[in-house]
């Protein structure tokens, strides 16, 4: 059952980044989510590994400083209005779902720019070293 819901994932995924390039949008649609608090989307991934196996990170692109991914099985993009920003302008986020690794970041660590879940150290304030689970 997972290795189908897995299946129709990738593929709802593939169809629709085909279906916004085929339709020749210069700017991607909003992501349903709210960017306010990005666990949200991490609960939504949980979803999508339902036995448990893999780490899962979620952050606005202008709080990424480095990262290193071991087995990444799923990755995405997405755009979001940026929280309680009204102006109606678009900032990315990015997600991977993934074995281990690690994530540094750069600003503020609060929900609006990274939320992550599964087995890790954080050795400093701004980087999370993610096991494999």
């Amino acid at each position: 059952m997972a290795t189908i819901r897995k299946k129709l994932v990738h593929t709802a995924v593939i169809a629709a980044l085909a279906a916004g390039a085929l339709a020749g949008t210069s700017q991607p649609a909003a992501a349903a989510w709210k960017s306010c608090n990005l666990g949200a989307k991490v609960d939504e991934l949980r979803g999508w590994d339902a036995n448990g196996k893999y780490n899962i990170i979620v952050w606005k692109d202008s709080a990424y400083e480095r990262a290193n991914f071991e087995g990444v099985v799923l990755s995405g993009i997405e755009y979001a209005e940026a929280c309680d920003d009204y102006s109606g302008s678009l900032s990315l986020y990015r997600w991977a779902v993934f074995k281990s690794g690690t994530f540094v970041r750069k600003g503020d660590g609060g929900y609006r720019n990274w939320a992550f879940f599964g087995r890790w150290t954080r050795p400093t304030d701004e980087k999370v070293v993610f096991k494999v689970r």
